[in-house]
């Protein structure tokens, strides 16, 4: 289990200032602790823990010697800095169950034989005792083929009968859509792409991510900087998949022509 040591910090100096000196500030709280506890750390001890932990990773916080068992529960960062500026800790206890998320993680891309990969789900939302918490729920799409769908009860993590789990069942985590290449069509001049995939419902697209905890964490923080992040997404997603969509319906023989 990875340690961050961390310092007591009075209200007397402003987060803003701390950060200016190299920290990054933060509370820790729990169910046995009365109120929240202030800390701050140093930026490059927090930038080396999170190459590795994240937000829903347990972890041992060390506070001017103190030892506690804390779960990263908020990590907010800072889009127009490009840097952390606060983290919270969930002091744990051992009978008491906590909300968490654990971050999806899809391995094996190079080995997907046709199709394009398109993720759906970044993070699974559940409960459990701090014995069973999960961080990284790893996928593996190396098997899968054009139409495939996994779902989030087709995860490990939904069999685990010591986690609880608050994201739909039937929530697609990651599809495969086909864009098919045909070297025959093109020999005889015609377009050799095929789009197999049903037209986004862009309406609802902004709110999925929004729905994202951790998407949500930046809106929360930075508004209007969120507001601007969650409309790039969308016009890029958009933008992939009406490539995709171009390519199928390029005039390839008025193209050879020319």
């Amino acid at each position: 289990m990875n340690t961050l040591k961390a310092e007591k910090r009075t209200m007397d100096t402003k987060a803003k200032r701390l950060r200016r000196e190299g920290y990054v500030t933060g509370n820790v709280f729990g169910r046995e602790m009365e109120g929240s506890m202030p800390v701050k750390m140093e930026k490059s001890a927090v930038e080396k823990l999170l190459k590795t932990s994240n937000k829903g990773s347990q972890i041992m916080l060390d506070v001017d010697g103190q030892s506690y068992d804390v779960l990263i529960k908020e990590i907010q960062f800072n889009p127009l800095k490009g840097q952390v500026d606060e983290i919270d800790f969930q002091a744990l206890v051992s009978n008491e169950k906590v909300h968490s998320v654990a971050e999806i993680v899809l391995v094996n891309h190079d080995k997907l034989a046709a199709g394009v990969l398109q993720q759906h789900l970044e993070e699974i939302s559940f409960r459990a005792l701090p014995s069973a918490l999960i961080d990284k729920v790893m996928v593996d799409v190396g098997d899968m083929k054009v139409g495939d769908v996994i779902k989030v009860k087709d995860l490990d993590i939904a069999k685990d009968k010591d986690v609880d789990l608050k994201t739909d069942l039937e929530a697609a985590v990651v599809s495969v859509a086909a864009v098919h290449v045909d070297p025959a069509l093109e020999a005889e001049g015609k377009n050799p792409f095929t789009l197999d995939s049903k037209e986004p419902d862009w309406s609802g697209f902004q709110d999925f991510l929004k729905g994202e905890v951790r998407y949500a964490s930046v809106m929360k923080q930075y508004p209007q900087e969120a507001e601007e992040l969650f409309k790039a997404a969308e016009e890029n997603a958009k933008w992939r998949y009406n490539s995709y969509k171009r390519l199928s319906k390029e005039n390839w023989g008025a193209e050879v022509a020319e």
